[in-house]
């Protein structure tokens, strides 16, 4: 069945979007929603459009109309029923009872709604303002406000609580104070919380949502609405690199070749007896650490793990039907070949440890080093102790 949807880019996920509607139809609505699943298959867009549906004056069965005056607001994201909480910066002149944005400054208001502009024309599309690392007390203190004065809007308030999990970081000040709403919520008042960190949410906070999963998007889904231009080869690498991700898809779409420039780097240096490529290798971890930008390292890690998968796959298949990186068959064929008793799936283990202790801000050209001595010594079927950076430093 196709769905009409105001966001007219989002791949809706029927059997969510089937289950969300019907607690609405069937007047079972709970207090709070909680969506989670990996970033980027749009959980917040399918909140959105959740709202939209509740509030359209000429609503179907199973979507909203799109055209009425409820509709036109929500595509905005101007709707006086939608509330939107997410992570704010941290402002010394924000008086205790004040909304986050009486302390921005003109510049930072006009980003702040560039961004909602953004947000109401691409479902994908992640708010992020800088220095926004946690849900602010202020916020919700605003929302019990907004909350307790009447609606300008007929219809349903609906709170769309995003990166959910940063309610409860650096502490659960914010968490406990959204608690005594979700306890005694307003009448016709929805909460739907977002997260891609579905572990983060503190339990009391998840026992008064109804949780609802968005599993990945599939790669042949992701194939079908990258550009046509470029070949399926590619398009595979994409979807598969993405994990089911359209945000981060449409971005490695944008930079295939620095992709494969990446790869062929940490391939070199997994080979190259004189190491002369580490130097390299670190530098292209610190300047991503430098960069701040985590859908790159994301992007790097995982193109680097294909590649051992690819190189699993191939020792026991011999072909590359399965395999991502389908121009490396010669290649595949020559290493395999040399190392028959290769364990490549502790070579995976290696590269999500060390990103993992990069992220934690472990010293880059220590985690860099430590995994390639690791991974050549797997490759090269050399017993070594498995690679644990705090070990090495010594810390707990």
């Amino acid at each position: 069945m196709a769905y009409k949807m105001i966001y007219e880019e989002l791949i809706v996920q029927p059997e969510i979007w089937k289950k969300l509607t019907s607690y609405f139809t069937e007047n079972k609505l709970p207090n709070a929603f909680l969506l989670y699943g990996n970033e980027g298959v749009g959980k917040e867009a399918h909140a959105i459009e959740f709202a939209s549906f509740i509030n359209c004056r000429n609503k179907k069965l199973f979507h909203s109309c799109g055209a009425c005056e409820s509709c036109k607001k929500m595509k905005i994201l101007q709707h006086g029923n939608l509330k939107l909480i997410h992570p704010m910066p941290r402002k010394k002149n924000l008086k205790n009872l004040s909304s986050p944005l009486e302390s921005f400054s003109k510049s930072e208001l006009e980003d702040y709604n560039n961004q909602l502009l953004l947000k109401g024309k691409e479902p994908y599309y992640k708010i992020n303002l800088s220095k926004s690392n946690s849900i602010l007390i202020n916020s919700i203190r605003s929302l019990k406000k907004e909350l307790s004065l009447s609606s300008i809007e007929r219809g349903w308030n609906i709170v769309l609580i995003m990166e959910a999990e940063k309610l409860c970081y650096p502490n659960n000040v914010s968490a406990n104070s959204l608690l005594k709403i979700l306890e005694e919520p307003p009448e016709k008042t929805l909460f739907i919380l977002t997260t891609s960190n579905y572990s983060k949410i503190i339990d009391t906070i998840k026992s008064r949502c109804q949780s609802v999963f968005l599993p990945p998007v599939s790669v042949n889904k992701i194939c079908s609405i990258i550009d046509d231009n470029i070949s399926n080869a590619d398009k595979l690498m994409i979807a598969t690199i993405s994990n089911g991700s359209i945000d981060l898809a449409k971005k490695i779409e944008n930079s295939i070749d620095e992709v494969y420039d990446n790869l062929k780097l940490f391939i070199s240096s997994l080979y190259d007896p004189n190491h002369s490529y580490n130097n390299k290798i670190i530098e292209k971890f610190n300047s991503i650490k430098r960069s701040k930008n985590k859908d790159e390292l994301t992007i790097f890690y995982r193109s680097m793990m294909i590649y051992f998968k690819d190189l699993f796959i191939y020792s026991n298949s011999k072909n590359t039907d399965d395999v991502v990186y389908k121009n490396l068959e010669a290649h595949y064929n020559k290493i395999t070949n040399h190392n028959t008793d290769t364990n490549w799936d502790s070579c995976i283990t290696i590269i999500e440890n060390t990103c993992d202790y990069i992220e934690r801000n472990a010293y880059t050209p220590l985690a860099v080093n430590g995994m390639l001595i690791e991974l050549r010594n797997i490759i090269n079927n050399k017993y070594h102790p498995p690679f644990n950076m705090y070990k090495w430093l010594e810390i707990g």
